[in-house]
C-alpha cells in the first residue's frame, strides 16, 4: 500500500506540474468545418455571416463567405456545433447538432432561401451523413463512446487501432498475456523487434503496437497526443504516452496521408485528442476485482501437469470529473487511472537441495563460490517437492546428460573433487556418488507484482475567438519480477520504478475571420535508474550459470540477470514544437508552418561491466573454474567500461498545405513538405563509428575507428509532395466519394539503429571469452572469475589479461597472439 506521504507527494508534482503549464496552455484543435453557401439558384452567396457555436462551452466562431460562397472554420475542437449564416435578403439559416470529428474536415453545404431575416430555418445535422467529402485522405475516427464501449486489452485505446480502416493488425496474445507482434517485429526474437504493445497496460513505458498501415511497416507509425508528437526515440512506430481511455474524446487514424502538415514517418497517423470541460459537470468512476478464491484449478492438462489455478489478484480503478470554473470561459478535467497488479504463476524445474549449496560452500570457503552461496535470497521459491528420478520428471520420462544415481529426497551427481582452480568436467561425477540429495524436482511460484497510476488534467480557457488550452500526464510504474530462470530465486528477483511526465501547451489565435494561428509545444520524458531501484541486488555476486549436468539442457542460475540493460540505467526527453497559419482566401484554405523536436536520448547501460560466467557441473563450479566468460570492458584499462551515452538530435519539418474546393463537390489537396532530421550527437564526445575500406575483401581487417561529431550524413534532399483529391458525385446525391492522391514520405532513423555503436572500440570492447577446460585452464588468464569489490555492476576489478594495445593509426585494439 502507498503511504500518506507518497500520495500528498504525487498530487504536489501533479499540483506543480499542472499550475506551470496551465499558465501558458495546451490542447488539439485540429477539426475544421467547411463549406459553400448557395441561393435556391445554385449561385454563390459571398459575404454571408457564418457564426460556428460550441454546444457544450458555448465558444462562438465567426467567419465569412467568399466571393465563391465557400466558408472555413479551422482548429475546433471535436464536438457538437451549432452553424447559423445570416445574409440580408435570405432567411436565417441554423443547422445545430453538427458533429466535427478530430483531425478531419466536415463538410456542410447550406442552401439559403430567399426571404425575409425575421425568419429562420432550422435543421438538425445529426440527420445529415458524416461521410468525409473534403480530404483524400483514408480516415478513421473512434469517439469517446465507442472508445469507452468497444472491448480493448489492459484498457489501452491503441488495441482498437486494428478497427481503422486502411490498418492490418492481429490482436493475438502470447500465453502470459503479452503482445504477440508480427515475424520479426515488436515483441519477437525475445523483443530485438522491439517492445511490443499493452504488455502492461497504460503504464507500458514504449508501446509499439503490431500494425501496418497499407503494408508499411510498424516502425513508420506516428503518434500524437493533443496535436504534438509522443514518439519513441528508440523505437520507431512506438509511443511513449497511452492515455486512459477516460481521458480519450477521440481518437483519429489516417491510415494513407495526403496532407503536408503531417510529417516524421510515412505509415499510419495516430491522433488522440483528450477530453475537456463543459459548461456542465460530469464525473465517472470504474473499477475491476480479480482474486484467486474466485478461480478453480486445473485438472486437466495431460501426464505430469501441475494442480494450479489463475493465481492473480487484480485491481484497475479510476474516476474523472470535468466541468466549468468560470462558465463559457473556463473549462477543467481531471482523470485518475491506478492498476494493482499481483499475480503468481507456476511451473517445474529441477533445482538444486539446500544440502549441495552447503557442501558447495564449505568446500571452497572465502571464494566467490561461497560468496554467491551465501548470498541473500538463495533459495527457490518451492511450492512442493514433485516425483524426480534420475529417469522421470513427475511422470515423464527424461534422461540426464550424466551418469544419475537415485536417493532418499532426490538425486545425487557425484561430490567435489580437486583443488580450487582445477577443471574437473572431464570426470563429470567428481569425487564419485554419496547418498546425498543434491537435485530434486519442484513445483517453483513465480509471483510477479505490478502498480501503476496515472494522473491526467486539462484546463481550456476562451477568450473570445481565442483559445488557450492545457493538459499534463504523469505516469507511474512499479513492477517487482521474478526470474524463473533461476529457480524463482528472491537474489534474482528484479525491480523497476519508472516516472513519465508530459506537458502540452497550444495558443489558437484567431487574428481575422480568414487567418487563423496555432502554436503548440509539448515535453514528454521518461526515465528509470534500475541500480537505485534494485538495492535488494547484491550487485557484487555475478551471474552465474552451472551447465551440462540437468536434463534437456536447463541450467541452474545464481545472482541477478547480466546484459547491457540489466541493470541500465535510461532518460529519454522531446521538446517538440509546432507552429501552423491557416489562410483562406477565394476557395483556397492554405496552412503553412513549421515543426521542430529537439530530442536527448540519454542512457548508461553498464550492467554488462558485471560478469557472467558458465561453469561445466557443479564440481567445477565448486573449483572456481569457469569455461565461459561474457563481459564488456575498456579496452585500455580491463576495468570497467565507459556505457554512458548522451545523444542530441533536432528534427525539423516545414511545409505548405492547399485545400482547394475546386467545385462544391471536389476538393484538391495539394501540398510540399520539408523534412530534415538531424543525425545523432553525443554530448560528451563518445561517438564512435568503424569505417572500412572500401576493398571488400579486406575492407575491415584494414579499417579504422573514428569518433565523429555526428553519426552519419545528413541530407537536404527530402522533399515530399503530396497531391489529393476527393470527389462526390451530384449525381449519387452526396453518399459517395471517390478518392486518389500521391505523395512522398520520409521515416526519421530510430536510434535503435545505431545503438550497437556503443560497445565499438575503442572506448568498449565487448568480450565472449570461450571455452577454458582442463587443456587450456582459464584460457592463459583471459577467464577472471572473482566476486565484485563494490556493490556495483562496475565494482569488478580491472582484467589485465584483457588489455588489448590501440593502433594510434586506426584507433582499434591491437590483434594479439593468443
Amino acid at each position: 500500500m502507498q503511504t500518506l506521504r507518497s500520495i500528498l507527494l504525487r498530487f504536489s508534482i501533479l499540483g506543480l506540474a499542472f499550475f506551470g503549464i496551465a499558465m501558458v496552455a495546451a490542447a488539439q484543435n485540429n477539426a475544421t468545418l467547411q463549406g459553400t453557401v448557395t441561393d435556391p439558384s445554385g449561385a454563390a452567396v459571398p459575404d454571408a455571416t457564418v457564426t460556428v457555436t460550441d454546444q457544450a462551452t458555448g465558444t462562438i466562431r465567426t467567419t465569412q463567405t467568399t466571393n465563391t460562397g465557400f466558408y472555413q472554420v479551422p482548429q475546433l475542437l471535436p464536438g457538437q456545433y451549432t452553424v447559423a449564416i445570416t445574409k440580408t435578403g435570405f432567411e436565417n439559416s441554423q443547422t445545430t447538432n453538427v458533429t466535427v470529428l478530430a483531425e478531419q474536415f466536415r463538410g456542410l453545404d447550406v442552401v439559403l432561401k430567399v426571404g425575409g431575416a425575421a425568419q429562420t430555418v432550422t435543421v438538425n445535422g445529426a440527420n445529415q451523413p458524416l461521410l468525409q467529402t473534403e480530404d483524400a485522405s483514408l480516415t478513421g475516427t473512434l469517439t469517446a463512446q465507442q472508445v469507452q464501449r468497444l472491448p480493448e486489452f489492459g484498457r489501452d485505446v491503441y488495441e482498437l487501432l486494428r478497427l481503422q480502416p486502411g490498418i492490418f493488425g492481429d490482436g493475438e496474445r502470447s500465453g502470459a498475456g503479452l503482445s504477440v507482434g508480427f515475424p520479426n517485429g515488436p515483441g519477437e526474437n525475445n523483443g530485438s523487434g522491439g517492445p511490443g504493445g499493452s504488455n502492461t497496460a497504460i503504464f507500458q513505458t514504449e508501446n509499439q503496437q503490431s500494425i501496418s498501415a497499407a503494408g508499411q511497416r510498424i516502425t513508420s507509425n506516428d503518434y500524437m497526443v493533443d496535436g504534438v508528437s509522443v514518439n519513441s526515440l528508440e523505437w520507431g512506430g512506438a509511443a511513449v504516452i497511452t492515455p486512459s481511455i477516460e481521458s480519450v474524446q477521440e481518437m483519429t487514424v489516417i491510415s494513407n496521408d495526403y496532407d503536408a502538415a503531417d510529417g516524421r514517418n510515412s505509415g499510419a497517423h495516430i491522433k488522440i485528442v483528450t477530453k475537456s470541460g463543459t459548461n456542465t459537470f460530469h464525473g465517472a468512476g470504474f473499477f475491476q476485482y480479480e482474486t484467486p478464491g474466485l478461480n478453480a484449478y486445473n485438472k486437466y492438462d495431460g501426464p505430469g501437469a501441475l494442480l494450479e489455478r489463475v493465481d492473480n489478484a487484480f485491481r484497475q480503478f479510476g474516476g474523472n470529473l470535468g466541468g466549468p470554473i468560470i462558465h463559457d470561459k473556463l473549462f477543467f478535467f481531471f482523470n485518475y487511472e491506478g492498476l494493482r497488479s499481483n499475480n503468481t504463476t507456476y511451473d517445474a524445474q529441477w533445482v538444486e537441495t539446500p544440502q549441495l549449496d552447503a557442501l558447495m560452500a564449505s568446500a571452497s570457503p572465502g571464494t566467490p563460490v561461497a560468496t554467491t552461496l551465501q548470498g541473500a535470497g538463495l533459495s527457490p521459491r518451492i511450492q512442493r517437492v514433485l516425483g524426480g528420478t534420475c529417469t522421470s520428471e513427475n511422470g515423464v520420462p527424461i534422461t540426464f546428460p550424466i551418469p544419475c544415481r537415485n536417493v532418499s529426497g532426490g538425486v545425487n551427481l557425484g561430490s567435489p573433487t580437486g583443488t580450487y582452480g582445477q577443471y574437473v568436467d572431464a570426470t563429470p561425477n567428481g569425487g564419485g556418488f554419496t547418498s546425498m540429495p543434491e537435485f530434486e524436482y519442484a513445483e517453483l511460484a513465480s509471483p510477479a507484482l505490478e502498480s501503476g497510476d496515472q494522473y491526467n488534467a486539462r484546463v481550456d480557457y476562451n477568450m473570445g475567438e481565442n483559445i488557450f488550452s492545457a493538459s499534463t500526464f504523469l505516469t507511474f510504474y512499479r513492477a517487482d519480477t521474478a526470474d524463473d530462470t533461476a529457480q524463482d530465486r528472491p537474489m534474482a528477483d528484479y525491480k523497476t520504478d519508472r516516472f513519465s511526465p508530459s506537458g502540452f501547451l497550444s495558443f489558437v489565435s484567431n487574428i481575422s475571420p480568414t487567418l487563423i494561428n496555432d502554436i503548440r509545444f509539448n515535453f514528454t520524458r521518461y526515465a528509470f535508474n534500475d541500480v537505485s531501484a534494485n538495492p535488494q541486488i547484491d550487485w557484487e555476486i555475478p551471474r552465474t550459470e552451472i551447465q551440462s549436468a540437468l536434463p534437456n539442457g536447463a541450467r541452474i542460475r545464481y545472482g541477478a540477470a547480466q546484459g547491457d540493460d540489466s541493470p541500465g540505467i535510461f532518460a529519454q526527453n522531446t521538446f517538440a514544437f509546432r507552429d501552423m497559419a491557416t489562410v483562406i482566401h477565394g476557395e483556397h484554405s492554405v496552412r503553412f508552418g513549421l515543426d521542430y523536436d529537439h530530442e536527448q536520448d540519454n542512457d548508461n547501460l553498464l550492467g554488462s561491466s558485471r560478469p557472467d560466467y558458465v561453469f561445466n557441473g557443479p564440481w567445477d563450479f565448486v573449483n572456481g573454474a569457469p569455461i565461459y566468460e561474457a563481459i564488456n570492458v575498456d579496452p585500455v584499462t580491463g576495468g570497467p567500461e565507459n556505457a554512458a551515452r548522451y545523444y542530441r538530435e533536432s528534427d525539423y519539418g516545414v511545409f505548405v498545405q492547399d485545400d482547394w474546393k475546386f467545385r462544391p463537390n471536389l476538393t484538391l489537396n495539394l501540398g510540399l513538405r520539408w523534412d530534415y532530421y538531424g543525425p545523432p550527437s553525443e554530448a560528451r564526445g563518445n561517438l564512435e563509428n568503424i569505417i572500412p575500406t572500401d576493398d571488400p575483401v579486406s575492407g575491415l581487417e584494414f579499417a579504422r575507428a573514428v569518433f565523429p561529431g555526428h553519426q552519419y550524413n545528413a541530407t537536404l534532399r527530402n522533399f515530399g509532395p503530396r497531391i489529393g483529391f476527393a470527389w462526390s458525385p451530384t449525381a449519387l446525391n452526396a453518399k459517395t466519394v471517390v478518392r486518389g492522391g500521391f505523395g512522398i514520405a520520409y521515416d526519421r532513423f530510430d536510434d535503435v539503429s545505431f545503438d550497437n555503436t556503443r560497445d565499438n572500440p575503442p572506448l568498449v570492447a565487448s568480450y565472449g571469452i570461450c571455452c577454458a577446460g582442463p587443456t587450456n585452464p582459464f584460457l592463459n588468464g583471459q577467464i577472471l572469475y572473482e566476486s565484485g569489490r563494490t556493490d556495483s555492476p562496475q565494482g569488478f576489478a580491472a582484467n589485465p589479461a584483457l588489455v588489448t594495445p590501440i593502433d594510434p593509426n586506426t584507433n582499434l585494439p591491437e590483434i594479439l597472439a593468443g
